[in-house]
């Protein structure tokens, strides 16, 4: 899979922003606690950001996608 169609997936899947449960289980964060640290230590992975009248923490797709992407790209295969 390339870093366009994982983009084009998640894209089509959450639109231009992820936010809430979805931003949490994508990054990988199993409880909103351990993604609520993350965020008060700065380990957050990607660029997350407040929205006028929302809760929560909200981080832009096309980042979240590029992040996997090189995460993946990285990744060694267990023989």
């Amino acid at each position: 899979m390339t870093e366009q169609e994982l983009r084009a997936q998640l894209l089509e899947q959450y639109g231009p922003v992820l936010g809430g449960r979805e931003l949490r289980r994508v990054l990988g964060f199993s409880t909103a606690g351990a993604f609520r640290q993350a965020t008060l230590r700065g380990t957050v992975p990607v660029p997350t950001f407040t929205v006028p009248n929302r809760r929560g923490r909200f981080a832009l797709t096309q980042e979240v996608a590029r992040w996997l992407y090189e995460r993946r790209s990285t990744a060694r295969v267990a023989a």
